[in-house]
This record gives structure tokens, C-alpha cells and sequence, in this order.
């Protein structure tokens, strides 16, 4: 599954792309599915509670 995922992202990609953005793509990928994975088991942080952490509205 995490190879399949690799390679949508890498066609999503425009052909000028260079090695640090694909770096960057996939790093982006894994912590978006680490935060999903996180939320799912529970161990997230509720909004509101961010905000508060944040400084935000």
C-alpha cells in the first residue's frame, strides 16, 4: 500500500520536479498518514485544545 501511495504521489508531480521536492512530497505524505493513524487510535489533540496551544481564535 505505502509503495502504491509513493507512486501516485510521484505521477501527481510535474516533470520538472527535482529530488528535493519529491523528498519533500513524500515526507509530507507520511506525516499527513502518521496524523490520520494517530486520530483514528485516539491520539490526537481536539481542536479547540489546539487552539489554546496555538494562541489561536
Amino acid at each position: 500500500m505505502v509503495k502504491q501511495e509513493a507512486m501516485e504521489c510521484l505521477q501527481a508531480l510535474p516533470d520538472t520536479v527535482d529530488w528535493d521536492d519529491i523528498q519533500y512530497a513524500l515526507y509530507v505524505i507520511q506525516k499527513v498518514e502518521k496524523g490520520r493513524k494517530e486520530a483514528r487510535e485516539g491520539k490526537g489533540v481536539p481542536l479547540a485544545e489546539a487552539r489554546k496551544l496555538l494562541g489561536a481564535l
